[in-house]
């Protein structure tokens, strides 16, 4: 049944059609349809819209004039179903509202639909949609609701929505979800305002949902969301909600969520914006999530109360003050720090990115970074800013982890823990940052795997730290241009530990006096590097103030493989354990009780103090010193030489292995063994399996001009000496020395060498003779200073043969001013040839019967060497000028005058450089110059030489 009321008159009902005094039903049972259009108008009072069950009534007022008023209550789908559409500009004006009305439990079902399209809706009082019946309503394409009470889900069974899609409402309070389940959509540039808006209100088995898509909420008092029930509000692809203007409060009550972009279960969005003060999870269970697809989105209010913050997705940025308590858990994205966090929430990454960054603070109870997710990526990052924990902080707990401090951040911990559980994995870089423990324990490597590095100036202070410290565990500690300081330090406990110090680091434990424990348990693998690992490159090394390197029941090993000369390890080190040294001069100054072995594979290890208990071994490198040690073998490659220059070494029994080198020190004051020359003293046995010694000087500025020739004790052995070295060498080129042996003794004795080397050519044999037969004197001292590459040099100086040199340049030079003077005179002739005039201007030429002329020379060159004499590098320049005429037909004369410079560069070698040490080498020889004149006369074909020159 269709009815109309058409304001063209052409209507089944006039209009204005008017119901007064009685009620307007619009399907009782019937279905039946009212089109109110044209400008047609309807006014009534109480109205229903289907009445009773299985009734079915709409009622449509459309098109602009077009309007329906009610001064009483409109039911829209009472027990029945009742449909209600206002469109293209007509309105409707209404005083109380219900849509979807079930009035009775004999009744299961009522459902209302109402949509406003490019319409308006004028209420006066309570607008339901959803009275224990079930309703639907849509605001769109411009269309605008206005009410004084919005209620979406009023009953208790009440499954109801309204969507604002690019449309208005306006109210003084809406409620999404009074007793039943309601949803409020708000999307497409929809907008709307009210005081107060509430989210499950008045039961806790309400549910109401607000959605804000590229839409706004504004509430100029607040926003509840789930005051008793459960209540959902999601901000997402830039839609604001408002609240007092951006001074309101958000308050989410407990099972209760605020979503930014997208729920914690659904895929992520654009993020929106919450303009408001604070949120304030007032309920234990009530959650803050972030699931969005943006960057840099920054999230101003203050979060309070005692609810939880969640992050899924998107970089996220707390810039507020925020105090909340409950659980801060992050799956994925980043969440980041510049405001602040003061509360006792624990936080938990197990994906994504926690960061407190540009001078942001957070204190909270714990953290945990990386923990039950696989495959994650879970990391923090302090920069700039400070972290403080009043309880632990595991990086890497069960799953893999990170943590960055850089740019002066500050991290305190009641305890640190990397890598805590057997599948933990945690690093961390400490970059020009600090780390405070010192009422607590770092412990990298718990049962899992940790790394920490301290760079660029980083510090830590740990009451106690371990690496490596149950079995299974993995832990690396790198201190690079850093500090720690702590009580007590171990690597190795029973898991496998390492500890780095290097470039400039200090490391103290126990104020200096401590123990360092090495490979505690016998479990455990422990090593100490000074500098750089083993196998990698040397770097500078740091330094270990403490009282005792212990080494335990495990493996344990202490390595030094740096780049100083000179570096102090002060402590002393004991237990059983290895000592390694690769490169670099490491000086030991304690007693040292450690019974490993200490193996020397590169570098200088001198002893100043004492190794009591380990095999010493020299595989490469050097050791040298004037401590004392037990048990010594120099291997093939190694080195020994005593003193830290010119000293005793002391051991009980020494072993030299044939490549083995022994390096003794001379000085020009005597034959005092120890004092003038370096000793090994043994109060056991040396044994000599080869080997050789080579004889030094003290320094490199001793000339050895004053060294007395005579014997040398370079070996005493109480317990006796067996074998002989197999070779002696030195680094004097007209020096001798020999060997010598006795039961107890080795002694090394000096002797003038013969001059003429192995090598010298016949002129320097000569010259090496001729002075071996002066015997003594500036030049043979000068000589006998000098290491055998520099002697031939030398030789080759005193003996002449540059001056055959020299004067060969001279006389090749010459040419180049005798070859001018000959390419003038040819030019002359040619000039002078006579030629028949081919013009007139040529005929009024002068013949050219006098000429002035200069010309320019010059040249470089090399005399090569022969092996016999010495080589010169040359080069010269010069001027001349001059005139001539003719004075005849066949007859010049003429003068010439000139000027001319020659540089010969004579490697005067290392002689000179002896005897005058500021003399470059090659030295510049003074310049050679020459004046040039002469008196010239020719006829065709004669040419008389220069009468001067």
């Amino acid at each position: 049944m269709g009815n109309t009321i058409d304001g063209a008159g052409t209507g089944t009902l006039a209009s204005p059609f008017t119901v007064s005094g009685e009620q307007l039903i619009i399907s009782d049972y019937l279905p039946t349809d009212l089109t109110i259009q044209n400008g047609g108008v309807l006014n009534s009072e109480t109205t229903y819209v289907g009445a009773n069950p299985g009734s079915l009534g709409t009622v449509t007022v459309t098109g602009t004039g077009s309007q329906w008023t009610l001064s009483d209550d409109l039911f829209i789908g009472l027990m029945g179903d009742g449909t209600v559409n206002v469109l293209d500009g007509a309105t409707v004006a209404s005083d109380t509202v219900v849509i979807g009305y079930v009035s009775s439990a004999v009744y299961s079902s009522a459902f209302g639909s109402v949509t406003i399209d490019n319409a308006t809706w004028t209420n006066t009082n309570d607008f339901l949609i959803g009275r224990a019946g079930d309703a639907s309503m849509t605001i769109q394409n411009g269309g605008y609701l206005s009410t004084l009470t919005g209620v979406i889900a009023n009953g208790v069974d009440s499954e109801s929505n309204m969507t604002v899609d690019n449309s208005t409402w306006d109210a003084t309070t809406i409620t999404v979800g009074n007793y039943g389940d309601g949803t409020l959509d708000i999307q497409n540039g929809g907008t709307v305002n009210a005081t107060s808006v509430y989210l499950a209100y008045s039961s806790n088995t309400s549910s109401g949902t607000i959605t804000v898509d590229n839409a706004a909420l504004n509430a100029s008092s607040l926003l509840d969301i789930g005051t008793t029930g459960i209540g959902i509000a999601t901000i997402r692809n830039n839609g604001t909600i408002t609240v007092n203007s951006g001074a309101g409060t958000v308050a989410v009550g407990s099972n209760s969520y605020l979503n930014i972009g997208a729920a914690y279960d659904q895929t992520a969005q654009a993020a929106g914006t919450l303009e408001a003060q604070t949120v304030d999870l007032t309920g234990a269970s009530s959650t803050l999530v972030f699931n969005h697809t943006d960057t840099e989105y920054e999230f101003n209010a203050d979060i309070t109360g005692d609810g939880s913050v969640r992050v899924e997705s998107g970089e996220t940025n707390l810039t507020g003050a925020s105090d909340y308590t409950g659980a801060t858990e992050m799956y994925g994205g980043q969440l980041s720090v510049t405001g602040s966090l003061n509360s006792t929430t624990q936080l938990t990454v197990y994906d994504g990115t926690f960061a407190v960054e540009d001078g942001g603070s957070v204190s909270i109870s714990s953290a945990t970074i990386g923990t039950s997710v696989a495959d994650a990526d879970a990391a923090a990052l302090v920069d700039n800013a400070s972290f403080t924990l009043t309880g632990d902080l595991s990086v890497g707990d069960n799953e893999d982890g990170s943590l960055t401090l850089q740019n002066s951040a500050n991290l305190t911990a009641g305890n640190f823990y990397l890598g805590e559980l057997s599948r933990g994995s945690g690093t961390a870089v400490i970059d020009n940052s600090s780390v405070d423990v010192s009422s607590g324990d770092l412990i990298v490597a718990w049962r899992g795997e940790g790394t920490l590095t301290l760079q660029n100036g980083a510090s830590v202070d740990a009451d106690f730290g371990s690496v490596g410290n149950n079995i299974g565990s993995v832990g690396t500690l790198v201190i690079n241009n850093s500090t720690w300081t702590g009580n007590s330090l171990r690597a190795g406990y029973s898991g496998i530990g390492t500890i780095t110090i290097q470039n400039g680091s200090t490391v103290t434990v126990g104020g200096g006096t401590g123990n360092l424990l090495v490979a505690s348990n016998y479990a455990g693998t422990g090593t100490l590097n000074i500098g750089a690992a083993a196998g990698e490159t040397a770097v500078s090394p740091g330094t270990l103030k403490a009282g005792v390197v212990q080494f335990g029941a495990g493996d344990g090993k202490l390595v030094f493989n740096h780049t100083d000369t000179g570096y102090e390890f002060d402590a002393q080190i004991t237990g059983d354990g290895d000592v390694e040294v690769y490169s670099g001069e490491t000086i030991l100054t304690g007693s040292n009780f450690y019974t490993g072995t200490t193996t020397i594979y590169g570098g200088l290890l001198t002893v100043n103090g004492k190794i009591l208990n380990s095999d010493v071994i020299v595989s490469g490198g050097s050791i040298g010193g004037t401590g004392t040690i037990i048990t010594m073998t120099i291997a093939s490659g190694g080195t020994i030489a005593p003193g830290n220059s010119i000293g005793t070494i002391n051991v009980s029994s020494l072993t030299l292995n044939s490549g083995s080198t022994y390096e003794v020190e001379l000085d020009n004051g005597g034959f005092v063994a120890g004092t003038n020359n370096d000793l090994i003293s043994a109060s056991g046995t040396v044994t000599i399996d080869g080997g050789t010694v080579n004889v030094t000087p003290e320094n490199g500025t001793d000339d050895g001009t004053t060294y007395s020739y005579g014997t040398y004790t370079i070996i005493t052995a109480t317990g006796g000496i067996t074998g002989t070295f197999e070779d002696v060498t030195d680094d004097f080129a007209f020096l001798d020395f020999a060997l010598s042996y006795d039961n107890n003794h080795v002694y090394v004795t000096s002797s003038l060498a013969d001059f003429c080397l192995s090598g010298f050519n016949s002129n320097q044999c000569a010259t090496a003779n001729a002075l071996e037969t002066v015997g003594s004197g500036t030049f043979v001292n000068a000589i006998t200073s000098l290491s055998t590459s520099e002697a031939p040099g030398a030789v080759s100086l005193l003996s002449g043969e540059v001056h055959a040199s020299v004067k060969t340049a001279l006389v090749e030079d010459s040419g180049y001013a005798r070859d001018v003077l000959n390419t003038r005179l040819r030019q002359a002739f040619d000039e002078f040839t006579p030629q028949a005039p081919t013009t007139a201007q040529d005929a009024n030429l002068v013949d050219p019967q006098q000429v002035l002329w200069v010309k320019g020379f010059g040249g470089l060159g090399k005399i090569e060497d022969n092996g016999n004499t010495a080589g010169i590098d040359k080069y010269s320049g010069g001027i001349l000028l001059g005139g001539d005429i003719k004075v005849a037909e066949s007859w010049i004369i003429g003068v010439m005058g000139g000027y001319s410079q020659s540089y010969l560069n004579i490697p005067i070698g290392p002689l000179l450089r002896a005897l005058r040490p500021s003399i470059p080498v090659p030295m510049p020889v003074a310049p050679l110059v020459t004046f040039h004149c002469g008196l010239v006369e020719s006829s065709v074909g004669t040419l008389s030489t220069p009468a001067a020159r």
